[in-house]
């Protein structure tokens, strides 16, 4: 059975939504998709969308749906940052809900940069020279080889989280949307993850625990984790045999390869702390936009501004 998805956990990246996309998938009544970020309803983002028509996308992501699921839904954290995502999805079902999670931007970019350097879409290890090439990377220079979309590198326009969640409000109704912070997320998974399911309409069935999930990483090997990014003939060949041999036969060879490459090629460590001056400087930047998601959500963010 086919289901059409009616929520989507629309963003922001390195907020929580991993973690919180794995719960949802543990509830007895939620279909997710197959996998986190198709990305479908980013068409101003085509290199991420693992598929480009409806029907595609409904078959690819939904097909295991079943009678005793009573809602389907699906987690990309670029449909907040997208311009053309919310009003694709409004198209596609008026009544859709959308779940944001949101956090100190100064954090989340930080964060975000360590992400896209494991993803290969990013070749600067050093987050300050990368924040700092911002501009050149927007005019088409010094681009990774292997980044789909520059628009991945615009760090300050990525986690503008005043801007965007303002840009939504004026696209749907407040009573579609629920935002969640991450640090009350982190604080209290239970009671944020019951306001979820209130908000969806499901019963309150919880996992068994509320594991940490999508923790800081590299790669060991970047040679070896393009491989997997950029498969040659015998990557793929390789890939065919994961996919008999595991039965996971949903995934694409590409897919399957970046699956088995993603087990022996990370290495989960905290990140080293922001320097304070460029931390002191990040607040700056993003001074602004925190006010304007200060009143747009009526809390209080001050905190946020502390340089320390």
């Amino acid at each position: 059975m086919i289901r059409r998805p009616g929520f989507f956990v629309i963003g922001a990246p390195k907020c929580g939504t991993t973690a919180l996309c794995h719960y949802l998938e543990q509830h007895p009544q939620v279909c997710f998709s197959h996998g986190k970020e198709p990305s479908y309803f980013c068409t101003d983002l085509p290199a991420l969308r693992l598929s480009t028509t409806e029907p595609e996308y409904l078959a690819k992501e939904f097909a295991h749906c079943g009678s005793h699921h009573s809602i389907a839904g699906e987690g990309s954290v670029l449909y907040l940052f997208s311009r053309e995502a919310v009003p694709n999805i409004n198209r596609f079902d008026a009544d859709s809900r959308f779940l944001v999670m949101l956090r100190n931007p100064v954090d989340a970019v930080y964060s975000y940069h360590a992400q896209q350097v494991y993803n290969l879409d990013e070749d600067v290890a050093d987050f300050e020279t990368a924040w700092n090439l911002q501009e050149q990377r927007r005019q088409g220079a010094r681009l990774p080889a292997t980044c789909r979309d520059r628009q991945l590198l615009m760090y300050r326009d990525i986690t503008r989280f005043g801007e965007q969640v303002q840009r939504l409000f004026e696209q749907v109704p407040r009573r579609r949307v629920h935002v969640i912070l991450y640090e009350d997320f982190a604080r209290d998974t239970e009671t944020c993850y019951a306001r979820v399911l209130e908000f969806l309409s499901l019963p309150r069935k919880f996992p068994a625990s509320f594991p940490v999930i999508n923790p800081n990483k590299r790669v060991r090997s970047r040679v070896l984790a393009r491989i997997a990014t950029r498969p040659p003939r015998w990557a793929q060949g390789l890939a065919r045999q994961v996919q008999r041999l595991t039965g996971r036969h949903r995934l694409g060879v590409s897919q399957a390869l970046a699956s088995l490459v993603d087990r022996f090629n990370r290495v989960e460590a905290p990140r080293q702390p922001m320097p304070q001056a460029l931390r002191a400087r990040l607040v700056d930047e993003f001074r602004d936009d925190i006010g304007l998601l200060q009143d747009l959500l009526e809390r209080d963010l001050n905190h946020w501004l502390d340089p320390e």
